[in-house]
């Protein structure tokens, strides 16, 4: 009794996941992180088949405990396999398993034990795409401003108005970059408060709308601004600067990825304790092999428009911030959608 209260408490604790499952592939334990993991709840899978569980449509050669500790009788460690959670969510598990064996040397079972690697993997990708934006754009723009300037310094040049503006706006694209990286170190870090206030969403949306009129007018995109619905309660307690921080970012989006001629529709929508803000526009549209990582730190679909790939990252942080979502749709060369909702005041 004391030797499974022991295990009871070890297995409960441990910080990855645990399952075993008999001879006959059935599992007979589940622990709490594999729950957290997977989705499946511990009555879900107990005294279910694993396979018929967790890969239905697989063979035994691609579940790593059939295959290593049923099929070989052999450990394997650390082996990588994507894995569907109960929700659809797809998600890089790292796999160890071993068999089981009785004083006699009966096989008995088999023990898997599995961590989630996807925030590993996605902390990779961010640092490959930083040190990747910021070696390009920061390289060009200040090999570009060192050359003006220094052709500033011969004194043999006429144009030094043009060659001072140059050099401006080169020192601005690298000053948003250091910017929009130190605004999202601190939301990532949480060390910046939200200083919520009760404002109407409404004329805050209108502004924002009135503002980036001027921008789509000289692409010649049509900007539209709805809100049909009557009575609509638009009074949110939230962060006024951080909220038009978010509306600002996917506005120009659309504006920089919607061609001449285009068209971009905001809209202000009810969704019961929510209000939903969408931009919808007629631009080039994200593949669906980009769409899983738009909201990345630092992930960029192409290098043909300058930015420092954290504008949507920034908008996901401040919106889950203040208990909503974000989120978007798109179809290539059609158009996207970003939506997000933020809790209204009741």
């Amino acid at each position: 009794m004391v030797k499974q209260k022991i295990y009871k408490t070890i297995v409960d604790n441990l910080p990855i996941g645990f399952t075993v499952v008999d001879e006959n592939g059935i599992t007979v334990d589940f622990n709490k992180a594999a729950e957290v993991i997977t989705g499946y709840a511990k009555e879900d899978v107990i005294g279910k088949p694993h396979d018929v569980i967790f890969h239905p449509n697989l063979s035994n050669e691609e579940c790593p405990l059939l295959k290593y500790a049923f099929s070989e009788k052999e450990p394997a460690t650390a082996r990588e396999k994507h894995f569907i959670k109960k929700n659809g969510q797809l998600i890089t598990l790292l796999v160890s398993v071993s068999p089981i064996f009785d004083s006699q040397g009966k096989f008995i079972g088999g023990i898997e034990i599995f961590r989630d690697m996807s925030e590993i993997r996605k902390l990779q990708r961010e640092m490959k795409n930083i040190l990747a934006m910021f070696a390009h754009d920061m390289k060009n723009s200040i090999a570009t401003s060192i050359g003006f300037t220094s052709r500033l310094l011969s004194g043999k040049q006429e144009n030094y108005f043009e060659y001072l503006r140059i050099v401006s706006d080169e020192l601005k694209t690298v000053e948003a970059l250091i910017v929009d990286f130190l605004e999202y170190s601190r939301l990532e870090t949480k060390e910046c408060k939200l200083q919520r206030e009760d404002f109407d969403l409404l004329d805050l949306l209108a502004k924002q709308v009135e503002s980036a009129v001027l921008n789509a007018n000289e692409k010649n995109i049509s900007l539209n601004f709805e809100c049909r619905e009557t009575n609509l309660k638009t009074i949110v307690n939230a962060d006024k600067i951080m909220i038009s921080r978010v509306i600002s970012n996917i506005l120009n989006n659309a504006i920089k990825y919607t061609a001449s001629g285009g068209k971009i529709t905001v809209r202000l929508s009810d969704k019961e304790e929510f209000l939903l803000v969408q931009v919808e526009d007629t631009g080039v549209g994200i593949s669906s092999e980009h769409m899983p990582y738009i909201f990345d730190p630092f992930y960029r679909i192409d290098r043909d428009h300058k930015g420092s790939g954290l504008g949507l990252s920034i908008a996901k942080e401040i919106v889950e911030a203040h208990g909503g979502r974000i989120w978007a749709e798109s179809l290539l060369n059609k158009g996207s959608t970003f939506s997000f909702a933020i809790p209204k005041l009741l």
